[in-house]
């Protein structure tokens, strides 16, 4: 009998403290370029991955990402 194993279907894209939703608004008023706004993008999926290894998940879905 194998291990029971986990996974992540989906997993919040916004941030742990909204960042995405500021970066976009922030991008959207001229207030940063479209560079810092992949840039936030990239942190928020690094912290989201970053807290479901350290919760012991599996499998984590990946590729989910959307402006």
């Amino acid at each position: 009998m194998s291990a029971l194993k986990t996974q992540t279907l989906g997993y919040p894209r916004i941030g742990r403290e909204r960042e995405m939703k500021r970066a976009l608004e922030r991008y959207w008023k001229d207030k940063i370029d479209g560079a810092a706004l992949l840039q936030t993008l990239v942190d928020v999926e690094l912290d989201a991955w970053s807290a479901q290894r350290e919760a012991g998940i599996d499998y984590i879905g990946v590729g989910d990402a959307t402006l």
